[in-house]
C-alpha cells in the first residue's frame, strides 16, 4: 500500500464528509480525468460506508470519459439543471457539499453559485493554488499533481479497505 500523508486540513474535509449523511459533489466546468475520477472515487467511499452521495456538475461527462460514467450506478452522476427540483433538494437537504479540483466559484459554472449560497458546510479538496477564502473546510496541496491524489489519501485515512478497483 502506498504511505498515506496526513494532514489536519485533509482531517478536517474527512471528517466532516464521515460525519455527513448526505454529501453533494461537484468540480470545474468541461471536467477532465482527474475531476470526473476523484468525484466518483469519493462518491463510492462514501455510498460504501451507508452515504447518499449525490455528483452534481454543471457540465457533462467529455464524449471520452462517457466510459468510467457509464460504469457508475444510476443517479450518482447528473448535469446540474436550474430549476430542477430533485437536484435543489439534493443540496438543500446534504450535510455537507464537497467541490474538487476547482478552487474558484467561476470555474464552476452555474451550480458555483448553488453551492456558495446553499448554507450548507462546503468543503474543498484541490490542487491548485489560490482557493477562494468561502469554503468552510479546505485542503488544498500544491505538491501534488491531481486532486485524485488527494483523494486517495482521504478515502485510505477512512478505510484503505475503500480503495478498489473501482
Amino acid at each position: 500500500m502506498i504511505p498515506v500523508l496526513d494532514s489536519p486540513d485533509l482531517a478536517a474535509v474527512r471528517d466532516a464528509l464521515v460525519a455527513a449523511d448526505r454529501v453533494v459533489i461537484t468540480t470545474h466546468l468541461r471536467p477532465d480525468g482527474d475531476a470526473i475520477g476523484t468525484e466518483l472515487a469519493i462518491g463510492l467511499a462514501l455510498r460504501a460506508l451507508g452515504k447518499t452521495v449525490t455528483i452534481l456538475n454543471t457540465d457533462r461527462v467529455p464524449r471520452n470519459l462517457d466510459w468510467l460514467a457509464e460504469t457508475q450506478p444510476e443517479g450518482l452522476l447528473i448535469v446540474y439543471e436550474s430549476g430542477d427540483l430533485g437536484q435543489a433538494e439534493a443540496v438543500d437537504q446534504a450535510d455537507a457539499l464537497l467541490v474538487v479540483d476547482a478552487n474558484v466559484t467561476h470555474r464552476l459554472g452555474a451550480g458555483g453559485d448553488v453551492f456558495k449560497k446553499a448554507g450548507r458546510p462546503v468543503l474543498l479538496l484541490d490542487h491548485h493554488p489560490d482557493p477562494e477564502t468561502w469554503f468552510d473546510a479546505a485542503c488544498v496541496r500544491t505538491d501534488v499533481a491531481s486532486a485524485a491524489e488527494i483523494a486517495f489519501e482521504l478515502i485510505a485515512g477512512v478505510d484503505p479497505d475503500l480503495i478498489d478497483e473501482a
